[in-house]
């Protein structure tokens, strides 16, 4: 979804054995690590987070299971309300599988 001042990105990708790694492991390993980033934490899932790529741009993964799912959204709205609608996005594919 792109607009004036919004811009969304989704993408789900599950996960099966790779390189000896069963297929929960290698979801884990799959999902993105940022360096030199403030990780928070979110209750979702196996395991969730976010980072800010920017003022008004918030990068979230989450993981249940084998299945990672990837948010990032931009729009002119505080850290809070980025991260609260990426982790409600997230929340509903997830409810989805």
């Amino acid at each position: 979804m792109t607009g004036p001042d919004v811009d969304l990105d989704l993408a789900v990708m599950r996960f099966v054995r790779h390189d000896g790694l069963d297929p929960v492991n290698a979801a884990r390993q799959g999902m993105l690590r940022a360096i030199n980033r403030r990780i928070i934490p979110v209750a979702l899932g196996d395991e969730a987070w976010y980072f800010l790529d920017g003022p008004q741009n918030v990068y979230l993964m989450a993981r249940l299971g084998t299945t990672v799912v990837q948010v990032r959204y931009a729009a002119p709205l505080t850290e809070d309300a980025l991260a609260s609608s990426a982790t409600v996005l997230a929340q509903e594919v997830l409810a989805q599988l």
